[in-house]
């Protein structure tokens, strides 16, 4: 059987990476392409709890990578990180500049754009680190496989991916990832287990003991025999950095050099209830390393490139295998495109753009003949990387002798700087005397590179290790865009001609409109304040020619949405133009910063309309949002477009939670109070609460008696419910430190005798959002009014905690 699957890993492909840390010349194949900074605003986005500032290109942004520039101690502006997303603490209150160069293939730009930003508080304390390092407790770590640059380095004073960038999985084969590093919050204690491995990685630079009689010296890293080990972690402010300290010779997963033995000493660039990461400077060379407290998820990177079974990996040497081109733009075949292979990454320099299939052909010959057989089956797998989008990419193993004779012939599409793993597995074989490779890039932009990395071709029947992913034989249905240009696209026209309406009010004080830009069919809108509930923030499209909708007919609906903060519960809803009460549809959805979201509703039962608008509400935003919409499709759902799809998606809040139904919650009238009460249950307590983006923080009082029902919060919801009728529930909370909470939906003023539910061991992590989801669920009599308690008797004093994303859907 055939599989094939594309798995992507975003990767930089700097100039600069090379595979051994030293530096590596840089080329520029047009420097009439090399981008300008001026044409990018960067999003700068200031997490002022913990100090964590994050750095990125606006959403939408493709074919650029920003490079940051801070300034050092003495003031000299110095390059840190290529990252888009970069995230990095400033322990220290005050204002600080960034600068950012843009790059793409051809080179950095040489002008910049600077900007300032502002840390409210400096570090005083380390409660909140603590929390995130150890859970409250204790927590188990390790080194996050799944990512791109969980390892690397670079030149001191930087981020330390810039030399070297881990791809994912890249030390499969090393112990690496067996590892495990536990923090304990009492005693301040460190652990650290090896694991299956029972090593630690060394870099082949430590030649003293006791790692030296096991280094190999023969230029490679090596593995060093170690047992469980236990010490003392503490932090330390330097600067305007937050560091991670350990004593010396406490065991790591890779040791970079003697002054890593020495002087284990991480400064923390960014933290979070699962993820950190941290750079280990010595003066001369910047280690990084992304660690994880998220269960281990091995990603598939193909089949196992070192194992003695892979018959490609000899032609990989120098030496053994030549190239052969026909590089044909417009079909006038042209210079051959430059190439090179160091430790079994090829990488193909394509300057001028091609329009077509076969017109960038690429052939690898292994010098040694490569035989295949009829007799047996094979599996096969590569990386790709593309620095510009490529459609259709060509895949072929092929006789040398007859390229009618294949062992197969595959089209992929490659999105580019995206890792994507192309894989066959339990192929018939052919017979053939010697086998070339072909890849075809015919369709490349102008300035293109690609690289083909980790070629496997095996026996299917040898058993290397390779545990293949989990893939359905047919695609499963999820959400996907209807076909934009498909001429069933009732909306289309309404793109290039129409009005818009805005309702902009923080806190229900309206501001001028945000400003929006639209560009065909693409909208950016800009929020430059933060909202805090539903439809304070709402955009509405009116088409100038009416489209029409009719109750006989059934509709299909899609849009996507991308924006460069999270937003919960955002609103989208196509209704009647004039009376709001009379609509298609209308959902809420949880956007996540710089991800593109596709929302898509089919066979969706018709309305009578004879005009309809489309309106968006981001209410809940932050500060400095900015919301990208695309490709607003709207058909018959008879009329098909080409597009296959299952049943209709939007996003489900929860496992389980059918959000078809009225949410009762966002269509009612709700008011809060509270009871908190001391040990002796005198109720004497006031909480500090707040409201907060689509729901409220409390504040847990001094002096919180520590026992269930000493702290109520209690909302009362103006609407009634049925017992004859099924609901849905789900709220979200979200702790500054682990406890166990009550939930409780009742009959307001009779809760004591009747309760839809209540669940009084709901367990709270720090810092992490919980989703409580109750389905299917009916009151035990009719109620008229509700009431929502959410008990924090136990949460520790000076807790925050928030309640929010609360609904309640009625079916």
């Amino acid at each position: 059987m055939k599989h094939i699957f594309r798995y992507l890993g975003v990767t930089l492909l700097l100039a600069g990476i090379i595979s051994a840390c030293s530096p590596e010349k840089i080329t520029h194949p047009s420097e009439a392409g090399i981008p300008s900074a001026t044409q990018i605003e960067p999003v700068i986005s200031v997490d002022q709890e913990i100090n964590q500032v994050t750095f990125a290109l606006p959403a939408g942004t493709k074919g650029l990578i920003p490079v940051w520039l801070f300034q050092d101690k003495t003031g000299d502006w110095t390059q840190y990180s290529a990252q888009n997303g970069l995230k990095k603490i400033f322990t220290t209150a005050g204002d600080y500049s960034v600068r950012m160069h843009l790059m793409n293939s051809n080179g950095m730009s040489p002008d910049f754009v600077q900007k300032t930003f502002h840390i409210d508080n400096t570090i005083m304390n380390f409660d909140k680190y603590n929390t995130m390092l150890t859970g409250g407790s204790q927590k188990e770590w390790r080194i996050d496989n799944s990512v791109a640059g969980h390892m690397g380095c670079g030149p001191s004073g930087t981020s330390g991916t810039e030399w070297w960038s881990a791809n994912p999985d890249d030390k499969k084969d090393w112990g690496v990832y067996d590892n495990r590093m536990t923090f304990v919050l009492e005693g301040n204690v460190y652990q650290f287990d090896p694991g299956a491995a029972g090593t630690i990685y060394v870099n082949t630079g430590i030649s003293s003991e006791p790692y030296g009689s096991h280094n190999t010296n023969d230029g490679k890293d090596y593995l060093y025999p170690v047992e469980a080990q236990t010490a003392e972690w503490s932090w330390e402010v330097d600067g305007e950095d937050l560091y991670l300290i350990l004593p010396a010779n406490t065991y790591w997963p890779y040791y970079a050099n003697v002054d890593f033995i020495a002087n284990p000493r991480f400064k923390v660039e960014s933290i979070s209830t699962k993820s950190a990461d941290l750079v280990i400077d010595n003066g001369e060379i910047a280690w990084h390393f992304t660690i994880t407290s998220g269960a281990a998820e091995v990603k598939f990177n193909g089949f196992n490139y070192n194992h003695e079974a892979n018959l490609w990996k000899p032609v990989d040497a120098e030496g053994a295998h030549s190239y052969s081109f026909f590089y044909a733009p417009g079909w006038t075949q042209i210079a051959d495109p430059e190439v090179s292979c160091a430790g079994g990454k090829y990488t193909f320099s394509l300057p001028s753009a091609t329009s077509e299939q076969w017109q960038a052909q690429c052939f690898i010959i292994p010098t040694t003949d490569l035989p295949l057989s009829a007799a047996t089956n094979y599996d096969f797998s590569c990386i790709l990387n593309s620095s510009t989008d490529i459609k259709k990419v060509t895949l072929k193993l092929t006789d040398t002798a007859n390229d009618g004779n294949f062992l197969f012939t595959e089209n992929v599409n490659l999105t580019a700087f995206e890792d994507y793993v192309f894989y066959l597995s339990d192929l018939p074989g052919i017979d053939a005397a010697a086998v070339k490779m072909v890849f075809d890039f015919g369709g490349n932009p102008d300035n293109t590179e690609v690289s083909v990395s980790n070629i496997v071709l095996k026996d299917h029947a040898i058993d290397d290790g390779t545990v293949l992913p989990s893939v359905p034989e047919e695609p499963v249905a999820g959400p996907e865009e209807y076909k934009y240009d498909s001429e069933a696209n009732l909306w289309k026209a309404a793109d290039g001609a129409h009005s818009c309406t805005f309702f902009y009010a923080p806190s229900w004080n309206q501001l001028p409109d945000p400003e929006l830009a639209n560009n065909g069919n693409e909208y950016l809108l800009k929020l430059p304040s933060a909202t805090f509930a539903q439809w304070q923030a709402q955009f509405h499209i009116i088409p100038d020619s009416p489209v029409a909708l009719e109750s006989s007919k059934s509709y299909d609906f899609s849009v996507v949405l991308n924006s460069t903060t999270d937003i919960r519960a955002v609103t989208l809803k196509l209704t009647e133009n004039g009376n709001d009460d009379n609509f298609l549809f209308t959902e809420n959805v949880n956007l996540s910063a710089f991800e593109d979201y596709i929302f898509d509703l089919s066979d969706l039962p018709g309305i009578d309309a004879a005009a309809v608008k489309m309106v968006f509400d981001f209410g809940g935003n932050p500060d400095n949002t900015e919301v990208t919409i695309k490709r607003i499709v709207l058909k018959d759902h008879a009329i098909d477009d080409g597009t296959h799809k299952g049943a209709a998606s939007g996003e489900n809040p929860g496992g389980g939670l059918d959000t078809s139904g009225t949410d009762i919650w966002d269509n009612a009238k709700v008011s809060y109070t509270w009871w908190y009460s001391m040990a002796d249950w005198s109720g004497t307590l006031t909480p500090e609460i707040s409201t907060i983006s689509n729901g409220w923080k409390v504040v847990i009082p001094a002096g919180i008696g520590g026992s269930e029902w000493q702290g109520q919060t209690h909302f009362t919801l103006d609407a009634p419910a049925s017992a004859a009728k099924k609901y849905d529930f789900c709220v979200t909370l979200n702790s500054s430190a682990a406890c166990t909470c009550s939930v409780k939906l009742a009959w307001e003023g009779n809760d004591k005798d009747h309760a839809f539910f209540y669940d009084g061991n709901v367990a709270l992590s720090a810092y992490e959002d919980f989703q409580y989801i109750q389905s299917g669920v009916s009151p035990d009599a009719d109620y008229d009014k509700l009431a929502l308690f959410i008990d924090l008797g136990r949460t520790p004093a000076g807790a925050e905690v928030e309640i929010k994303d609360i609904h309640l859907y009625e079916h």
